[in-house]
């Protein structure tokens, strides 16, 4: 099922992430988006983030806003998008 298969692979990223593998993380993430057909708006937060803590906050923004348009939790990217811009 690949809703199932790109949650897994999200959380997986999400994972690798935490432990500031940011390259593995960045693996799972494209391949959450590749099963998804680039709707996933988790993996695309996931993008965002990798890309904020690496300092790409020109990409972190359009991540972050490309997720808001596939039904991420608008709060919380908001949030990310003000941050960045505050900055």
């Amino acid at each position: 099922n690949p809703n199932i298969e790109s949650r897994v692979l999200t959380v997986k990223g999400i994972m690798a992430f935490n432990q500031k593998d940011y390259k593995k993380a960045s693996e799972w993430a494209d391949s959450t988006l590749a099963i998804s057909g680039d709707k996933n708006a988790d993996a695309t937060e996931l993008k965002g983030d990798i890309a904020a803590i690496t300092n790409d906050y020109k990409n972190a923004l359009q991540f972050y806003q490309k997720a808001i348009s596939l039904g991420g939790k608008v709060s919380r990217l908001q949030q990310k998008i003000n941050k960045i811009k505050a900055n």
